[in-house]
């Protein structure tokens, strides 16, 4: 079922609802109402029947005659004989003694009774009374109230039909039941023709979406003509991940484009090699010897470059942190390391210290990375090239500086990209692989850390790394 159907079958269903039930509630209303009126028009009745009857008695006391119920009844004919009341047709009336014998009844009943009770029915109830054979029985609003003449007691019976209620809530009834279809059939109609307007962008997206086949996958969508609400929204967001994804494939490509030509480099190398072997080995030994010499050297830096590869893909998978590691041993231990192939490696100054969350084979290549970076900058002068730790708070930071050339700001923003060398010939020629400030910064992030890198030409260039100390809150790795 498509969208459109589903949101014009919802706005269908509230709209049936809300009249369904003002409807009902309408309904239930106006009977009440009207019962309410019928109550009121049998206590009319009933102060009238009284009032006559009291007036009987009255005129009978001033002729110093006594009003008997079956001796007069037929004074009562003319309280009986006024059967209609003003908003309803029939009032049925009818008069019975102490022994509920019947005395007298209005004409209307038509040979028909009125139920006597034993006890009086002060308050007005529903009786079905069958007046006519061969007819439904007629609904009747029925109340029994006490009559006292002189020393005589009696009661009389009022009866009020419902008919006319009855059949004016029936056709009410089913004049509501025809207005909410009818409501029913307009609000879906109403419904589908205000869904489609809805709903219009998204076709126009999915046309632009649909034209994109076969062509540029990756062309943004037009916003023009949509207007400021939650599918602009929508397409603004997607269009921002459609610039993303093309900036991860132009990334990607890039990074395709490098690695390939850093592997081609060492295998010419080494099929070159390896045909000069084949063919001038036997009569120039010292081909044999310079040779296999290349081919070890550049199998050792395809080695390394595959390594680096390697170690940047498990980088990116995320791998959960939960080891604490000293930063300062591993400092101490890579100077050790270091500083007998490398005297301009000053010792490091260690301030302050601490712990953080992480690899400890990962921070040590990514302070190795750092430390042979600056000491190949410093190769030409012959500068020194010197590290700090410290702690400042929750956070531990570690600078590595060098006194080398510096890097000039054009090539500052690409320098942890893959395969990025601002000197391109010196690089390869002392073995680097272009990927090791990368992965450097894949480390950093990985760690949840921070690392930015100041440099100044002919002054020198500092990287300085910040991780959050072990007992602090970390961030949530993105």
């Amino acid at each position: 079922m498509t969208i459109r159907w589903r949101l014009s079958l919802w706005f269908t269903g509230l709209v049936t609802v809300l009249m369904t039930v003002l409807a009902l509630w309408g309904w239930l209303s106006l009977r009440s109402a009207l019962y309410e009126q019928a109550r009121q028009e049998l206590s009319v009745k009933r102060s009238e029947i009284e009032g006559v009857v009291e007036a009987l008695a009255s005129s009978f006391n001033e002729q110093q005659k006594k009003l008997g119920l079956q001796a007069h009844a037929s004074h009562l004919d003319d309280v009986f004989a006024n059967d209609q009341t003003y908003l309803y047709d029939n009032i049925f009336i009818q008069l019975t003694d102490a022994k509920q014998h019947v005395i007298s009844r209005s004409s209307n009943l038509r040979g028909h009774s009125l139920p006597v009770q034993s006890k009086d029915v002060l308050t007005p109830e529903m009786i079905a009374l069958q007046l006519v054979a061969n007819h439904q029985p007629l609904q009747v609003l029925y109340a029994q109230y006490p009559l006292q003449i002189e020393q005589q007691r009696g009661h009389f019976q009022l009866g009020l039909s419902l008919l006319k209620t009855d059949t004016f809530l029936r056709q009410l009834a089913l004049y509501e039941c025809v207005s909410v279809m009818i409501a029913a059939i307009l609000s879906l109609l109403m419904g589908q023709f205000l869904a489609s307007r809805a709903l219009s962008p998204m076709v126009e997206i999915a046309e632009q979406v649909k034209s994109m086949q076969g062509e540029d996958l990756l062309s943004l969508i037009s916003t023009d003509n949509l207007e400021q609400d939650e599918i602009h929204l929508l397409t603004e967001t997607f269009n921002g991940l459609l610039e993303r994804i093309q900036t991860v494939f132009q990334t990607q490509d890039q990074f395709l484009s490098n690695a390939a030509h850093e592997f081609k480099s060492p295998l010419t190398a080494i099929q070159g090699h390896a045909q000069l072997i084949q063919k001038r080995a036997k009569s120039h030994p010292q081909i044999l010897q310079q040779s296999t010499e290349t081919i070890l050297r550049e199998s050792q830096r395809l080695s390394r470059l595959t390594d680096d590869l390697l170690l940047l893909a498990r980088l990116e998978a995320h791998l959960p942190l939960h080891q604490e590691v000293k930063i300062k041993p591993l400092l101490l231990e890579i100077h050790q390391d270091l500083q007998p192939l490398y005297p301009r490696l000053q010792a490091p100054k260690i301030t302050n210290s601490g712990k953080i969350i992480g690899d400890p084979d990962m921070l040590k290549r990514l302070i190795l990375n750092l430390l042979m970076n600056a000491l190949k900058a410093t190769e030409t002068n012959s500068g020194i090239v010197f590290c700090q730790l410290s702690r400042e708070a929750d956070k531990i930071r570690l600078t590595v500086s060098d006194q080398g050339s510096g890097i000039a700001a054009k090539h500052l923003p690409h320098l942890f990209e893959r395969f990025y060398r601002v000197d391109s010939a010196r690089n390869r020629k002392a073995g680097g692989t272009g990927i090791g400030l990368a992965l450097v910064q894949e480390i950093v992030r990985c760690h949840q850390g921070q690392i930015r890198v100041i440099s100044k030409v002919d002054q020198g260039t500092s990287f300085e790394v910040q991780f959050s100390h072990a007992d602090a809150e970390r961030p949530a790795l993105t």
